[in-house]
């Protein structure tokens, strides 16, 4: 696959202009809806978020290899499907990189088939652990500090400047400040199944 026109910095930034949005319908839901089914309009986001921020920041070829997502599982099965995928140990979470997409299962099996939820990662803390940039969070965009246990993987998208990712994107001091809390169990349901094609579905409700 050809590297994307975008870089990893692009999707964070994108990520960060929805800070603060909640509720559904909004923004995201309805650009996925518009092309996919009013279905979508009040279902699972967090996906759709993944999906609206590589289509507005030029990160799409390599964010979404097999097209827009709205279903956790089939989004991190493409990245697997290309070689793109790292799994959620503690030492491969500690080389996540800023931009990588980030894949959660609550029940802590590591595995793809089980995955609830996703965001971008926005910085690397060590120790097996990320913050994150993330949609359908408390039905909300926020951030978050997400560790190894209830980190499936990552995908790697193919950035087009991948060799000069850095380690750490600023936050900045003009950019809302939220205090990320740390991952626990879901506080409302767990993932739910596919409804449509093989191209898009619902997402999970994280914590």
């Amino acid at each position: 696959m050809a590297a994307a026109a975008g870089g990893p910095q692009a999707i964070i930034a994108e990520a960060r202009k929805s800070l603060g949005m909640s509720g559904r319908p909004n923004t995201i839901t309805r650009e996925y809806a518009s092309r996919h089914g009013d279905a979508f309009l009040s279902a699972p986001w967090c996906d759709m978020a993944v999906t609206y921020w590589a289509r507005h920041s030029g990160t799409a070829e390599a964010v979404l290899p097999a097209g827009d997502r709205a279903y956790t599982p089939w989004h991190a099965g493409d990245f697997q499907k290309i070689g793109r995928w790292h799994s959620g140990t503690t030492a491969r979470v500690n080389a996540a990189k800023p931009g990588d997409i980030v894949f959660f299962d609550w029940g802590e099996s590591n595995t793809i088939g089980a995955i609830d939820h996703v965001g971008v990662v926005e910085r690397v803390l060590g120790g097996g652990r990320v913050q994150t940039i993330e949609g359908n969070t408390g039905d909300a965009c926020k951030r978050r500090v997400r560790g190894s246990g209830v980190i499936a993987g990552y995908g790697r998208p193919a950035y087009n400047e991948e060799d000069d990712m850095p380690d750490y994107v600023s936050v900045g001091v003009d950019t809302p400040q939220e205090l990320p809390r740390a991952s626990g169990s879901p506080s409302n349901g767990g993932r739910s199944t596919p409804t449509r094609d093989t191209t898009t579905g619902t997402g999970a409700a994280p914590p």
